[in-house]
Formats: structure tokens, C-alpha cells, sequence
């Protein structure tokens, strides 16, 4: 099944999601406090519930968000599950954790993550103006 890539826009209280099924690149970006948090995350996951990883192909899951709250941070760790169940499957994942140098938070979230899942996780420290 040929499988269309997945792109919703960030806005201010919403991250971004450009799923690019081609690239192999996951890219979750932005900022997250919505109001409601279905509302933004429940296309992904219908989206998610499609996908067919093809073997041997390395995917990326890179997660570039400046800050989220607690109810994103619920569904961050469901979306990374499914990439898990997938990774546990042996297609190719690895998860790219984007974070500025002196973000101490966002860096530890990532941490969190990576003892939660068995997928590999690399730490990319941006700069400022990225």
C-alpha cells in the first residue's frame, strides 16, 4: 500500500507534524499546551495506524518541540510506543532528540523517553537560532 506522507502545521499552542514516508523522517516540531489534545493528536495516530514501515529502510523520529504540558507529554510517550512496537518488530527506528543546550527540561523529558522505549535515541543539540 502506497502510503501518502502526513504534514499538519504548528501554530502557537500546536506542534507541527511532517510524517515523510519517502525521507524515512518523523518530524514532530513546536510548541504544545492545547486545549484539547485529542483534537490534535488523534489524526496522527489515524495516520499512524496505516503506516507500513518497509524493511530494511531506516526511519527517523525526530522530536524538536521547545515545550509541551503534561497531557502532550502522555501522547509523545504513546506516539513513541508505536514506533517501539515497530522497532520491537525489527524495522529500523532510531529517534532524534532535538534540544537546546541549556534546556535542561527538555533534555530530561528525553531521557524519560529513552529508558521508556528500546529504540536508540540520539541527543542533537541546536543552537539558538534553529
Amino acid at each position: 500500500m502506497l502510503m501518502n506522507s502526513l504534514t499538519i502545521e504548528g501554530t502557537r499552542q500546536t506542534p507541527g507534524f511532517h510524517f515523510d514516508c519517502d525521507a524515512g523522517v518523523f518530524h514532530i516540531y513546536g510548541q504544545s499546551y492545547p486545549e484539547d489534545v485529542n483534537e490534535v493528536f488523534n489524526p496522527v495516530f489515524n495516520w499512524l495506524s496505516r503506516f507500513e514501515p518497509k524493511t530494511g529502510k531506516q526511519y527517523i523520529v525526530k522530536i524538536d518541540m521547545k515545550y509541551y504540558n503534561t497531557a502532550t507529554s502522555k501522547k509523545l510517550f504513546e506516539m513513541l510506543r508505536s514506533f517501539n512496537q515497530l522497532y520491537r518488530n525489527n524495522y529500523l527506528f532510531t529517534v532524534q532528540w532535538c534540544y537546546l543546550e541549556e534546556d535542561e527540561d527538555i533534555l530530561e523529558s528525553g531521557r524519560y523517553f529513552d529508558d521508556l522505549t528500546e529504540m536508540p535515541f540520539e541527543y542533537v543539540v541546536k543552537s539558538p537560532l534553529q
